[in-house]
């Protein structure tokens, strides 16, 4: 093993380039194919989040694993080297999910393990059995697990935000995962620090990908409500909002794309009423989409033209 761990590294140090920043948005994950075997680590990198708890790195045996998530806003180290888990964290009180660079450094000499943060807060761990290497036979992982399933670790949230300089054992893992495509998994990774991650709830929002969606809190209403938004778009056949009532009941409200048309869709209980708009909404410019709904009005607006129905109340008044 050890001779085909130094075949592979001289490889690695061969295509090493500059240090690459990268964007994870909580579906993103890079692994490395990577065998070692040493009695020292070192691990550093640079990241910022708003996310309190995520995956931000493991490597992976097994058995022999070392992980570091945020958990609570707090690093947390988790290491198993054959003699079972122990654990170090950071300096309590320590919140790193404030959306600032921050500095993790991680040196494990022989049995000793410390931890450092921006330079400035040290914890330390003493290791305790008599197995000092920590073997990676796995690979490692940064920003998500991917299909790994080897290792139960918990149920681990992957990690949304910027990572930067990440270096394992004195390896660039990121810059090496730009040029090394047939050798490392990337998934869902762009090459730089989104702005996405600093935007206020004004700005707007992209789906870039026929998987994306956002999840909101349910719609709780008895009487009725509104819902607003502006849509920019091409798609012919798109779900743009949905909601449903009681699991055990048949109210929803929908508002989809269909055949380039805004439709709306609501059933309160008492059958479903449908609304459409006259004109094309798939153009590419921007639209103003309006909805209000009660058990006796239902109406859409478009871009200022409204249509709108009074469906029978029926039984359901709600």
């Amino acid at each position: 093993m050890k001779s085909t761990t130094a075949v592979y590294y001289v490889y690695l140090c061969a295509v090493m380039t500059v240090s690459k920043t990268a964007s994870f948005y909580g579906a993103s994950y890079v692994s490395v194919p990577l065998q070692d075997a040493s009695s020292d680590t070192d691990i550093f990198f640079r990241f910022k989040t708003l996310r309190a708890d995520s995956l931000l790195f493991l490597a992976a045996g097994p058995p022999d694993y070392c992980f570091v998530t945020l958990h609570g806003g707090e690093i947390k180290v988790r290491i198993n080297l054959g003699s079972g888990e122990e654990e170090l964290t950071s300096v309590p009180g320590l919140k790193l999910n404030d959306l600032l660079w921050h500095e993790i450094e991680i040196q494990k000499i022989g049995s000793e393990l410390n931890l450092r943060i921006d330079g400035i807060h040290t914890t330390y761990l003493d290791i305790k059995g008599r197995f000092l290497e920590l073997n990676v036979k796995s690979g490692i992982f940064i920003g998500g697990l991917g299909g790994f399933d080897e290792l139960f670790l918990g149920n681990l949230k992957n990690f949304r935000g910027c990572l930067d300089e990440f270096f394992f054992n004195n390896m660039d893992i990121l810059g090496l995962a730009v040029d090394s495509a047939d050798e490392f998994s990337v998934h869902g990774v762009t090459w730089d620090c989104s702005d996405e991650f600093e935007a206020s709830s004004h700005q707007p929002i992209s789906f870039i990908e026929n998987e994306s969606f956002v999840a909101l809190p349910a719609l709780s209403t008895r009487n009725g409500g509104s819902v607003s938004f502006d849509v920019r778009t091409q798609s012919e056949l798109a779900v743009l909002f949905y909601n449903s009532g009681n699991p055990s009941e048949t109210d929803f409200l929908a508002v989809e794309i269909i055949g380039g048309k805004l439709t709306l869709s609501v059933n309160e209980g008492n059958g479903v009423v449908v609304l459409k708009s006259d004109n094309a909404v798939n153009d590419g410019h921007w639209h103003q989409v309006e909805t209000q709904f009660s058990p006796t009005y239902v109406e859409l607006t478009v871009d200022g033209e409204s249509k709108n129905i009074r469906p029978g109340l029926g039984e359901n008044r709600f």
